[in-house]
């Protein structure tokens, strides 16, 4: 199948050796008459973990929809205040790559500020638990 080692031909021949591969086990299924969990040696779970995004246009509406997820017994919740694109963007400072817009640049001593005061508010507001945990290095 592989024509050169150094790259293996690359990403397009992956995608059609999976293509193929993916068929070979759907005709594989259908012959056998079972689903293809049972062919690769049955179910081994009841369900799969998913999370939530959870934001708010403040700390407190955050904090309330994070709250109304552990509710529903969502535990993976990825947090964001301020909406897409907010909070962690503003003026370019001097050391930004040259041509680097205003409002386009991420601040990351911001975000990492911002990201210090969303788990300070998250600890006082009782909105993770033991099962919930988040870790801020270096700040």
């Amino acid at each position: 199948m592989h024509q050169n080692a150094y790259w293996r031909n690359g990403p397009i021949e992956y995608n059609a050796i999976s293509g193929v591969d993916m068929a070979l086990w759907d005709i594989k299924g259908k012959t056998a008459n079972m689903p293809l969990y049972q062919l690769f040696g049955g179910k081994c779970r009841e369900g799969v973990p998913i999370y939530r995004h959870a934001d708010g246009r403040d700390l407190n509406e955050l904090c309330e929809n994070i709250q109304r997820y552990r509710e529903q017994g969502i535990t993976h919740i990825r947090c964001q205040s301020g909406g897409y694109g907010g909070g962690g963007f503003g003026k370019a400072p001097a050391s930004a790559p040259q041509g680097a817009a205003d409002g386009v640049y991420l601040d990351s001593r911001k975000y990492m500020r911002d990201t210090l005061k969303l788990s300070t508010a998250f600890a006082a507001k009782s909105v993770l638990t033991s099962s919930c945990a988040m870790t801020c290095t270096s700040v």
